[in-house]
């Protein structure tokens, strides 16, 4: 009987893991389209410094990414992108090298998102079949 209750709680987490996975991929079609978006605000910028518009895009652009994951990997990527995008501001930088940490965020934040959830599924796999899941 506690197998059964058991096997239950696991099949509930690789039930939320997967559409954890499922919204992982939604957001990064979303994530995709922003990314097309700096690209090409990118290449029609010159290399005039950025200023608080600039900023507030990317701010903007990476909240609506932290939405999405998980907030561990959220608060260290995107946390240590604001940080630097300021610090470029502050040193005058080309617009197009804020757009362009923007999108390497992007692609950093969802690798390691994908790792995360691709980690929790292995994990409750092992754990179903009888490893230790670790």
């Amino acid at each position: 009987m506690s197998y059964a209750i058991t096997s239950t709680v696991e099949d509930q987490d690789l039930v939320r893991s997967i559409l954890a996975g499922l919204v992982l991929l939604c957001g990064a079609v979303f994530s995709v389209v922003q990314l097309w978006k700096f690209i090409g605000r990118a290449r029609s910028i010159s290399t005039r410094a950025a200023g608080p518009q600039t900023i507030k895009l990317a701010t903007n652009a990476l909240d609506a990414l932290a939405a999405i994951v998980p907030s561990r990997i959220a608060n260290e990527e995107i946390g240590d992108a604001l940080e630097f995008m300021l610090r470029m501001k502050k040193a005058k930088r080309p617009k197009s090298l804020i757009y362009a940490k923007v999108a390497t965020t992007y692609a950093y934040v969802l690798v390691h998102t994908g790792l995360h959830y691709a980690e929790r599924i292995a994990g409750i796999i092992g754990k179903a079949t009888g490893g230790k899941g670790d």
